[in-house]
């Protein structure tokens, strides 16, 4: 007999979108203790199986730190039915995405599918259930890509740093305030028993939460699951049994951040998560608050929520390096710090005063029922065997949020956001500790013994095929394309289910004269500090802390090199006002004075701090080395900070009317659950009445032609890692692609990259090649991080690997995989908002909205994508650069001849 306890709520969608739309939540326990959640929801196009065991890094025994974290990438690779990376081969073939996760409590593996395929994906929960089937060589593997990812973890920012110090000072003495990932030492120690042990112990029925989700019959989904998951004997849930928590308190820690002066200061409160009031309230404080003159962020251990308030507070580099910001004259870091904390807690007040107001609480609250989601599958039923609260759900959250008034929101700030509950984070660097600490790393030598095979190298082009038919019969490419008036053409996503709908926008440009020597470098970098705020807005002379407020529906303007990209986003019954905000930036020839003279006053700090930062230097070389000089809107290597003196206001208006004035190049695009036809009426109202589209068939720019590698080490003594950027060569009859083949290639030799240098080598733990347009041509790319002592071997192996493309071709297989991973990208994509916004926004980039992207991917032939392949990279003619802590004569260790 199973326990079971169904619920069912009805959402009603505006009546545009059609008929009444049915939610129904399912929960159950089955014999063997093992807790399911079947959400149907017919809004979904895809189905989501998230696997979650109460064994996180509370479960790590007192020597092995990070033993959890090990366990979920062995979990991943195989079973005793599919060993030798079988398991993952068999969750690639059938997924269109996968991944796992550990936190202090749990560890968790979700995958997402076609409906059809969900008697598979869960009968690969009960393989991960049932054994390992590891062998010594895949355990020394992962363990080398788990060393290899705490490397890469070395890259964070130093804020990044002083969070984590601060969120384990919370719980300093406990497991939860230990690093999940464990440490280099710990991982070293451990051994494939200790992993089974581990396995024995916590990867068991009554210790697991199966949540399914999608567009299915809860019915025939729970009889499939009462069939599938018969292991084991009868027994109650089992929850995670942890250490008492440290009593709440306030505690102070001060950390050095290299090499800056001035502070930033952080609040960490921690809110138990006894009741679903508290929980749903802490996890949408960020739409609540809308804070825009502090940071707010929302973490969580089991059983707890932690919000965070940050606030920049006169935080630069010395006077010997480049400025940002406001100096001051005499820096106190205990003055300065107790400043900053003053205001923290005044702006936290004031925002606090504001919400006070009924319609600005309303609006708020409205934000945060937007953005509330699935709450159950993140911090209800998922996190059941460590929270407590089963009964927390989307649905009991927007219950919780419909009803909220202001006096509870402001007692529930008083009652956790206060000195007394505050963990209090300080963090300057005049005399930086850490930056005198960091010494050259020396040459790591390579662990032949971890070498393996690719577990996905197996896969075969016979097993993949009835894959993609399969994608193929689903007909899942639901993006409308429609025109305007004048032209200018459309993509849309139609969504069902979705509150918000976001809109973009794309336009090509020539090389903008103002960033060439003699005119005015700089003035883009002005021009994108500026016009994201409103220009009718002023400052309330009476109120100090009035600053600028950007402009309203998350308007964002970027100018980059070669593009003009716009977007907004907002509720669906808001189209229209969003629509006018957007057109009438573009049409206004004004900015927000106090913001002009804000940026003005520190443009060439700004602007110094940019150019002087390594990354920025090196790419600034790379785009020379193929563009030659002239072209310095390309990068900031070359730029005067100087030249921002000589901007004026009307430099600045006659640069925004260049970019904004025509919409010959503009592309259209946007996701929601309106009908296309709704937003076109809007859309035609405005920039629909503007000058007719025509694509952009500007002249590309001469390039230098590339005979050889050349190479350049640019030193970072901050970073851990060493990050390898490698441009190719452009041949003549490549320089443009069609968008299928551009995707396509992308993923291929990616995936190629991957195959030996991490799942073969583990040299690395991330990498991808991909191509980026720019004026009409496409230049490709190659980046991987690595340790600084395995670089040369990182490149000699990518060399390795590029020349095989390059003259033998990729096989058939590695085509086939490449096809699987590309249609399961695309298929999510067209099931998010998000994935399909960033979707299309590429595609606008590429000039070109194909109707039948995925049936053209299928039905590309091999021998064309092996031609193009071959055309896009080289084994021996790209420019590369080595970002990170080297010397630059170390560029002698690459043996490049």
């Amino acid at each position: 007999m199973t326990i079971q306890l169904r619920l069912a709520a009805i959402f009603v969608i505006c009546a545009i979108n059609g008929p009444v739309l049915a939610t129904t939540i399912t929960t159950t326990t089955l014999p063997n203790g093992m807790q399911v959640r079947i959400r149907a929801d017919e809004d979904l196009t895809l189905t989501e199986v998230t696997m979650v065991f109460a064994a996180g890094r509370a479960n790590d025994p007192d020597s092995l730190g990070g033993l959890a974290h090990l366990a979920e990438h062995l979990l991943t690779e195989s079973s005793h039915t599919y060993p030798d990376g079988g398991l993952m081969r068999q969750s690639t073939l059938y997924s269109t995405y996968h991944n796992a996760y550990t936190n202090s409590g749990y560890m968790g593996f979700v995958t997402q599918c076609l409906p059809g395929f969900l008697p598979r994906v869960l009968a690969l929960e009960v393989e991960r259930l049932g054994g390992s089937g590891l062998d010594d060589a895949s355990f020394a593997r992962e363990k080398a890509i788990v060393l290899e990812e705490m490397s890469y973890g070395m890259r964070r920012t130093p804020w990044a740093e002083h969070i984590e110090d601060l969120y384990q000072a919370c719980y300093r003495g406990h497991p939860f305030g230990e690093p999940v990932i464990g440490t280099a030492a710990s991982v070293g120690r451990m051994t494939l028993a200790d992993f089974e042990a581990f396995r024995q112990r916590n990867i068991l029925p009554h210790r697991a939460v199966l949540i399914v989700s999608g567009p299915l019959d809860p019915d025939e989904t729970l009889d499939l699951v009462e069939q599938l998951f018969t292991m084991g004997p009868p027994a109650q849930p089992q929850s995670l049994q942890v250490p008492d928590y440290p009593p709440v308190h306030s505690v102070q820690i001060i950390t050095d951040s290299a090499d800056f002066e001035g502070v930033r200061v952080s609040l960490a409160c921690r809110i138990p998560q006894a009741n679903n009031f508290d929980t749903v309230l802490a996890f949408c404080l960020p739409d609540l608050l809308a804070p825009k003159r502090f940071g707010l962020g929302v973490g969580a251990v089991p059983g707890e929520t932690l919000v965070n308030l940050g606030l920049f507070f006169g935080y630069y580099r010395p006077p010997s390096k480049a400025s940002y910001g406001y100096r001051y004259p005499d820096f106190n870091p205990d003055q300065d710090a107790q400043r900053a904390l003053g205001a923290l807690w005044t702006r936290l007040d004031e925002r606090m005063a504001e919400l006070a107001n009924p319609t600005l609480f309303d609006q708020r609250r409205q934000r945060a029922l937007d953005n509330v989601g699935d709450f159950g599958s993140d911090h209800g039923a998922g996190a059941v065997l460590v929270s407590g609260n089963a009964g927390l759900d989307s649905e009991s959250a927007r219950e919780t949020l419909t009803e909220l008034t202001f006096p509870q929101l402001a007692d529930f700030v008083d009652r956790f956001i206060n000195t007394k509950r505050a963990a209090v984070g300080i963090t300057h660097g005049s005399d930086s500790e850490r930056q005198q600490a960091i010494k050259l790393a020396s040459r790591v030598a390579h662990n032949d013994q971890a070498q393996a095979k690719d577990a996905l190298a197996t896969l075969t082009a016979p097993e993949i095929e009835p894959v993609l038919a399969a994608y193929g019969r689903a007909g899942l490419q639901p993006v409308t394309l429609r025109y305007l008036a004048n032209g200018i053409p459309f993509a849309y996503l139609k969504l069902p289910g979705q509150t918000r709908v976001r809109l973009g926008g794309h336009r090509a440009l020539p090389p903008l004269k103002w960033q060439k020597p003699g005119n005015k470098p700089g003035i883009t970098r002005l021009w994108g500090r500026v016009v994201d705020y409103d220009d009718r807005q002023r400052p309330d002379p009476d109120n100090p802390n009035d600053y600028p407020r950007k402009l309203p529906y998350n308007l964002d303007f970027q100018l980059w090199a070669g593009r003009l990209r716009f977007s907004v986003s907002g509720p669906e019954d808001k189209v229209s006002r969003m629509v006018f905000h957007l057109n009438r930036r573009l049409e206004s020839r004004d900015f927000n004075q106090e913001r002009w003279y804000q940026v003005t006053r520190n443009g060439s700090g700004d602007l110094a701090e940019i150019t002087a930062k390594p990354s920025m230097q090196a790419r600034g070389w790379r785009m020379a080395q193929i563009f030659g000089e002239k072209y310095h809107d390309l990068g900031y290597w070359r730029l005067d900070p100087g030249t921002v003196d000589k901007v004026r206001y009307k430099d600045l208006v006659k640069l925004h009317k260049e970019v904004t004035n025509k919409t010959e190049q503009t592309m259209l695009y946007g996701t929601g659950s309106l009908s296309p036809s709704a937003i076109v009426t809007e859309l035609e109202a405005t920039l629909g009445q503007r000058d007719r589209f025509v694509p952009y068939h500007a002249d590309p720019p001469d390039v230098e032609t590339l005979t050889g590698i050349t190479g350049r080490v640019v030193p970072d003594l901050t970073s851990g890692d060493v990050r390898l950027n490698l441009i190719f060569a452009l041949e003549p009859d490549a320089k443009r692609l069609k968008p299928a083949e551009h995707l396509l290639l992308e993923k291929l030799l990616t995936q190629i990259l991957l195959s030996r240098l991490r799942e073969n080598e583990g040299l690395t733990y991330s990498g991808l090649i991909t191509g980026w347009t720019l004026y009409g041509l496409t230049l490709w790319e190659a980046a991987v991080t690595c340790q600084p002592g395995q670089a040369h071997l990182v490149l000699a192996a990518l060399r390795d690997e590029l020349r095989r493309v390059t003259t033998s071709g990729c096989t058939a297989d590695e085509i086939a995989r490449a096809r699987l991973g590309l249609t399961g990208k695309l298929v999510r994509s067209f099931s998010d908002p998000d994935q399909g916004l960033a979707l299309l926004r590429r595609l606008a980039a590429w000039g070109s909205y194909p109707e039948h992207l995925l049936k053209t991917v299928a039905e590309m032939g091999d021998a064309h994508i092996n031609d193009m392949a071959g055309k896009v990279v080289s084994a021996d003619r790209f420019v590369f650069t080595a970002l990170g802590p080297m010397f630059e004569e170390d560029l002698e260790v690459f043996e490049l001849e």
